[in-house]
């Protein structure tokens, strides 16, 4: 949880982030610690499927951030391609704190 620290700084305690799909780490997460704990299974999972990453999309317009990308992992060693499309809002509180939820 090295960047743990960074996160809390830009986003909300209660933060609720939708992971769609049907593999076991589909779900609602709620709050920090929930998005943090996915964070962490994810970077488990990616550190011995040797990724590659290519975005294909990124645009924004006001709030928004639309982030499209084509991922080639490999799992015990047969190749996945998958292409992941997350939708961004940002937006900031009173207190001036920025916000991001996906």
């Amino acid at each position: 949880m090295a960047g743990a620290t960074g996160l809390r700084q830009v986003v909300a305690e209660d933060v609720v982030s939708h992971f769609l799909g049907r593999h076991q780490l589909a779900e609602v997460k709620k709050g920090l610690n929930g998005l943090i704990n996915f964070i962490d299974q994810m970077g488990a999972i990616m550190t011995t499927s040797r990724p590659g990453i290519a975005n294909l999309i990124v645009a924004e317009s006001g709030n928004f951030l639309v982030e499209c990308q084509r991922t080639r992992t490999n799992l015990n060693k047969v190749p996945i391609l998958t292409i992941v499309s997350v939708l961004w809002l940002i937006f900031s509180r009173q207190d001036s704190s920025l916000f991001l939820c996906s």
